[in-house]
């Protein structure tokens, strides 16, 4: 998939080209998403990245994949760019980082929380 996402955002915009990233590309790793968060505690502070080896391999790809989503953005403010392919990017960082906290967790590693972070990440399940 990702080299269909590198492909439909190197074609020029006004090439005679059709793009190979689907329009459920994103939503096709929400499950995904939704089964890896389920094995780490719930977070409501920012966490500092690191953890077991594989764990931090997985945020550095994470890390490089929000890097990727920034410059599409950037290059979004000067041409049109295939919307399903900055949308994959997005889900694919936040799979690789509740991946990365999988990891961790069947490890028995716990997060570190960002020391200055207040509470962010409110429980849902604790709304009034």
């Amino acid at each position: 998939m990702l080299w269909n996402v590198g492909a439909d955002l190197a074609a020029a915009p006004d090439a005679d080209y059709t793009y190979r990233t689907p329009e459920n590309a994103a939503a096709e790793l929400e499950p995904l998403i939704d089964s890896y968060k389920e094995e780490a505690d719930q977070i409501t502070k920012f966490i500092l990245r690191g953890g077991s080896r594989h764990s931090a391999q997985l945020h550095v790809a994470c890390t490089i994949v929000r890097r990727a989503e920034r410059c599409t953005v950037a290059c979004m403010r000067q041409e049109g760019i295939h919307l399903p392919a900055l949308k994959y990017l997005n889900r694919l960082s936040d799979l690789l980082f509740v991946m990365a906290r999988a990891v961790n967790a069947r490890e028995n590693i716990k997060d570190i929380d960002y020391r200055n972070s207040t509470e962010v990440f409110k429980n849902p399940e604790k709304r009034d």
